[in-house]
């Protein structure tokens, strides 16, 4: 999961969460350490990602079933500029991001996630 292509898109790049110029800056692990070092959960403009933060802290969202993640292969210029990935996240980037910062926390007991693989 650390390793998938997260969106790069105007807001991504506005939030600070992507920061182009590094290799395998679109990660997820990358994204999130960006997230957790600018304190994005804290953000009005983070709210919604804040919900599922709080959700998936508490135990009461795991990623299954209706809320599991979509990947797909990456485009080759998705590889290229982030050598370590082979797949893009789909769907899902709003529980992704606050799931994967999670993960890095000592108290929080890490739960299966699901994901369809779609095609490209």
């Amino acid at each position: 999961m650390a390793r998938l292509v997260f969106l790069e898109s105007d807001w991504t790049i506005a939030e600070g969460l992507v920061v182009p110029g590094k290799p395998d800056y679109r990660v997820l692990e990358r994204v999130a350490e960006n997230a957790k070092d600018a304190d994005y959960f804290s953000r009005p403009s983070a709210r919604r990602h804040k919900a599922y933060f709080d959700a998936l802290a508490s135990g009461t969202l795991q990623l299954l079933g209706d809320e599991r993640i979509a990947i797909c292969s990456a485009e080759e210029s998705e590889i290229e500029q982030n050598p370590s990935a082979r797949h893009y996240l789909l769907d899902g980037v709003g529980r992704s991001l606050p799931y994967m910062v999670l993960s890095k926390e000592p108290a929080l007991i890490c739960t299966p996630v699901e994901a369809f693989v779609a095609e490209r």
